[in-house]
């Protein structure tokens, strides 16, 4: 099988330069940026609560907008 080549596909703007070595004082590619705090589980099932209530509003709207209901009759 073809052995795939990092970038060969990128346009040039798009493609990066080679890790330098560690020795050069530069950062390596692979340091965490910074890591999002973690939230406690009351915090995360506020925010999955507040999500399903969203999309129980949405999908009530839907049901009430009769603006997208088409009966297929032609009026004259």
């Amino acid at each position: 099988l073809p052995r795939r080549v990092r970038q060969a596909n990128l346009a040039p703007q798009l493609r990066q330069e080679p890790p330098e070595p560690l020795g050069s004082g530069a950062e390596p590619l692979s340091a965490p940026v910074s890591e999002a705090p973690e939230r406690s589980p009351d915090e995360a099932r506020a925010l999955f609560s507040a999500f399903q209530a969203g999309a129980r509003r949405g999908r009530e709207e839907e049901e009430t907008d009769l603006a997208h209901h088409r009966t297929g009759d032609k009026e004259d």
